[in-house]
């Protein structure tokens, strides 16, 4: 597994080892964020799902996922959107 200054946490960790999202998004993930902060993204985003009554698969409850995400996660906006 390589290693990543992780953007949230700040510290030198164990990285992804392969992309949790397609597209840009997904490598991005892949490349700033380690392993430990992604599983606490994951339990955290199942959690706003229910609270906020989301639906991931309707395509702008997902676009709204992926904003919270960059914000949980500390990413910049991107430009284009994630595929897949």
């Amino acid at each position: 597994m390589a290693r990543v200054t992780c953007v949230r946490c700040g510290t030198e960790n164990e990285g992804l080892t392969a992309p949790p999202l397609g597209g840009a998004l997904g490598r991005e993930i892949v490349a700033r964020v380690c392993v430990d902060c992604w599983v606490a993204w994951r339990d955290e985003s199942f959690r706003l799902i229910n609270h906020l009554g989301l639906k991931p698969a309707d395509p702008s409850d997902r676009q709204r996922l992926y904003v919270i995400l960059r914000e949980y996660l500390k990413l910049p906006a991107a430009a284009e959107s994630p595929s897949g």
